[in-house]
């Protein structure tokens, strides 16, 4: 477990870009809320990026669906992985519940927004 972690310190630090991997909807508002919701950018390219996260909407044989995220660097080491099921009534984005994993486990921010705000009114 640390010697993961160490390795997704070495690859990636706040605000490294990462491109979005995949054509569903789930991977259009990961897209839409990267950015918003970790501490990384979005790259237009997986030539530009740190990392690649591939987002992929699964459906089982039993009609349940699911959003699964894969972080990915660029020798194709798996760094972070997540998989949620979609409630038939969902209260909250199954997209937004992984990103909040993803921040949580490999940013170092703690409240990710405030940390954001903060940085901006230092920064002016």
């Amino acid at each position: 477990m640390l010697s993961s972690a160490m390795v997704l310190l070495a690859v990636l630090v706040p605000h490294s870009a990462v491109y979005v991997k995949g054509h569903s909807r789930a991977a259009a508002k990961t897209r839409e809320d990267l950015q918003a919701r970790t501490c990384y950018s979005l790259a237009e390219s997986p030539e530009k990026s740190n990392a690649v996260l591939e987002v992929d909407h699964l459906f089982d044989r039993s009609g349940d669906q699911s959003v699964v995220m894969v972080l990915v660097d660029a020798k194709g080491r798996v760094l972070w992985e997540s998989k949620t099921v979609i409630d038939p009534v969902p209260l909250r984005s199954p997209v937004n519940r992984l990103l909040k994993r993803l921040a949580k486990s490999t940013c170092s921010a703690p409240d990710l927004p405030a940390a954001r705000a903060q940085h901006a009114v230092s920064a002016r």
